[in-house]
């Protein structure tokens, strides 16, 4: 009777090698982009950066398209606030998500 060889087959799950692999990606994914400072989040890593510049970039393009077309302070400052409510929520909201 021939003996029947097993083969390594994890009742179709991944492999040692493809689980390790999983695992260093997704704890290398898992680090913190951002590091509360008093009630505000400071980018600690490249992600986080990635995140804030166009961030800071949008801020200075509003305020720049804004204040083209205002005749007082307080025309650009009405004119720029939702803009950077809306900003500052949603980059709030990813900080606290990324952060430590």
């Amino acid at each position: 009777m021939p003996v029947k060889q097993e083969r390594a087959v994890y009742n179709n799950k991944l492999s040692p090698t493809t689980i390790t692999k999983t695992y260093i990606i997704i704890n290398i994914m898992q680090r913190y982009w951002f590091k509360k400072v008093r009630g505000s989040y400071l980018p600690c890593s490249w992600q986080g950066w990635l995140l804030y510049l166009p961030y800071l970039y949008w801020l200075v393009i509003t305020f720049l398209a804004v204040d083209r077309n205002s005749h007082s302070v307080s025309d650009t400052l009405i004119g720029i606030v939702p803009y950077w409510v809306s900003g500052a929520v949603i980059m709030h909201w990813l900080a606290s998500r990324k952060s430590k």
